[in-house]
């Protein structure tokens, strides 16, 4: 399984160098409406036409991990049980792979290379188990120059909010977590995965 989801991320990566905005959902994510419209106004026009401009907004839009478990204050990192990421004082929010939008740039590219030599290095070490989420969560705060964006849970939730928490998606919700088999399909899921132009 871990293997699987740490070579999942790698048609996007190709997809990135060519020059192609992507994204990518799980298997399990259910569509309620399309989402590019929304992903397109949460974007500088710069951004959204493609262009090359240094200020156009976020690198990546991303669905939020969010669990209040994670809820507390820090001073280093290993004081935050789920993100592992001590920021500005609280405990970071954690991002989900499960739905994201990453633009056709160097800093994302630089995001899932990152994220590729993480697992080199843990393969070379003999461990193997580390899925892509730990890993992607790792490498976001670490890609020199990367701005990104976590979705809106109200509007992107997560599986946890869904079947942990029995948080039901409200009318204004664009997508959902359907169950947490990135693998399965049923009649009632619907996958994409998308090399979406950066002229849309």
């Amino acid at each position: 399984y871990a293997r699987l989801m740490q070579v999942k991320a790698r048609p996007t990566l190709e997809a990135l160098r060519r020059g192609y905005s992507v994204l990518t959902t799980d298997t399990d994510i259910v569509f309620f409406r399309d989402p590019l419209a929304h992903i397109r106004s949460l974007l500088p026009d710069a951004a959204a036409a493609g262009s090359a401009s240094a200020d156009e907004g976020p690198h990546v839009l991303i669905q939020s991990d969010h669990d209040e478990t994670n809820e507390r204050a820090c001073t280093e990192h290993r004081e935050c049980p789920r993100s592992h990421w001590c920021e500005a004082g609280r405990c970071a929010e954690e991002v989900c792979g499960g739905f994201h939008w990453l633009r056709a740039a160097p800093e994302s590219v630089a995001l899932l290379d990152g994220m590729f030599s993480l697992f080199e290095q843990q393969r070379r070490g003999g461990d193997e188990r580390t899925g892509e989420q730990p890993a992607l969560n790792y490498a976001l705060h670490r890609t020199a120059g990367l701005r990104f964006r976590r979705l809106e849970r109200s509007l992107y939730p997560n599986g946890a909010s869904f079947f942990s928490r029995a948080v039901r998606p409200p009318p204004s919700a664009l997508t959902m977590a359907a169950g947490f088999a990135p693998c399965s399909v049923s009649r009632r899921t619907v996958s994409i995965s998308a090399a979406v132009n950066g002229r849309w």
